[in-house]
């Protein structure tokens, strides 16, 4: 798990949201930035399907990121 600390780590210095799923779109790791866009911390975060947490409808987009996966 060393490598995964370290490139966590360096996502936690981008000031760019970064938000990481599986193909399920289930979030497992957000970045600093991400924490603050969407006012919850990774631990709350993680597990939660991604468009769940977001607040609005985003089916569209949703829709394009599975047909992407």
């Amino acid at each position: 798990m060393p490598v995964l600390n370290q490139i966590t780590h360096l996502f936690d210095a981008l000031s760019v949201a970064v938000v990481a799923c599986d193909s399920d779109l289930n979030v497992w790791y957000l970045n600093s930035s991400a924490e603050d866009l969407l006012g919850m911390s990774r631990s709350t975060a993680k597990g939660h399907l991604l468009f769940d947490m977001m607040g609005q409808d985003y089916s569209r987009l949703e829709a394009a990121i599975r047909k992407a996966l």
